[in-house]
């Protein structure tokens, strides 16, 4: 792909295969291309970009990346650094003399999505697919793949909708790859069910269990914008659902201020910066009461342009206060 003057996509991007999906949205939206050139651009300083780069080459990994591009740009304040040792966070920082590192999550639909660009892809054709699609099962992607090629055999280009995915073919502007050009990805602000939004957080954490307890302080960074469930429904996944009335009253609450408590070391500091969720009977159901979990110094929630960090009063090693204010100062004030 020609980058012209744009700069950073060249130094950064110019050993791309020219179907990946990042250079095909290039190529369907120049204000996005002009975004990415400015977006590495601000993160030229920062050590061990390349990293990231190189592993973006992959491109069923792509958006992911991004993700973690984004955060760092949003939160140059903190000077964070790219991490490139395998099982390890994707960033890490030092405050207050404490290193503190990060693992960014865009929480998405990933199970069965790959299959779509994996399959689409591997057809022969001078088309640009691009599919915007809500919550999958094997049976709708089954579906979306079906319909994509017969659409491509019939050389029909166009916009459509398929049940709750949009679908758009375009003839390429360059030639490139004789593959199918491919874009995929989930919608914004996909609304479900509390239960299954739970399970798809709690299924994530299992799955990035290495990189959380290769370190000793490890937030967990979630992209959530693509889904509809704001913070007080991530409280309920790492504290805990709420009832109203269990019978026992008082003695429930007592026990909830012996396991909150003055939360260890950092008892008063959570209490002063609104940390402590604010329920009055939680059950252990959250994320958080889990042994396992107790590698987390909690979770931050990155959604539409606003910043949360839930702290974890169980972790196993508790950050300083001071660290914690000006943690809290940078990201809920830096994106």
């Amino acid at each position: 792909m020609d980058f012209g003057s744009d700069f950073y996509l060249k130094k950064y991007l110019d050993s791309f295969d020219g179907d990946h999906p990042l250079l095909i949205s290039f190529e369907l939206n120049g204000e996005y291309r002009t975004y990415f050139d400015k977006l590495l651009g601000e993160l030229d300083s920062v050590p061990n970009l390349m990293s990231k780069i190189k592993i973006m080459k992959d491109a069923s990994n792509w958006e992911s990346i991004v993700s973690e591009l984004e955060f760092a740009r949003s939160n140059k304040a903190l000077n964070p650094e790219f991490i490139h040792t395998e099982n390890a966070p994707d960033l890490k920082t030092t405050v207050n003399g404490e290193s503190i590192f990060f693992e960014v999550k865009l929480l998405t639909e990933t199970d069965e999505a790959r299959r779509i660009y994996e399959e689409i892809w591997a057809i022969p054709s001078n088309f640009v697919v691009k599919i915007d699609y809500g919550l999958l099962d094997k049976k709708k992607v089954d579906q979306i793949i079906d319909f994509v090629t017969a659409k491509i055999k019939s050389q029909q280009t166009g916009s459509f909708s398929l049940d709750e995915t949009d679908i758009e073919i375009q003839k390429k502007k360059t030639l490139g790859s004789i593959r199918t050009g491919v874009i995929s990805t989930m919608k914004e602000a996909i609304e479900i069910t509390f239960e299954p939004f739970r399970k798809k957080v709690f299924k994530d954490f299992w799955d990035k269990m290495h990189q959380f307890v290769s370190e000793q302080f490890v937030i967990w960074v979630i992209d959530a914008q693509r889904w509809q469930h704001g913070v007080d429904d991530f409280k309920m996944v790492v504290y805990g659902t709420t009832v109203a009335d269990l019978g026992i009253g008082r003695r429930l609450f007592v026990g909830f201020e012996d396991i909150y408590g003055a939360f260890a070391k950092n008892g008063e500091l959570l209490n002063e910066t609104g940390l402590v969720p604010t329920f009055t009977y939680p059950l252990k159901d959250g994320l958080f009461f889990l042994k396992e979990a107790k590698c987390l110094a909690g979770l931050l929630i990155r959604r539409f342009g606003i910043q949360h960090f839930l702290a974890n009063p169980f972790a196993d090693h508790q950050l300083k206060s001071d660290t914690i204010r000006t943690l809290k100062r940078v990201l809920e004030g830096g994106y």
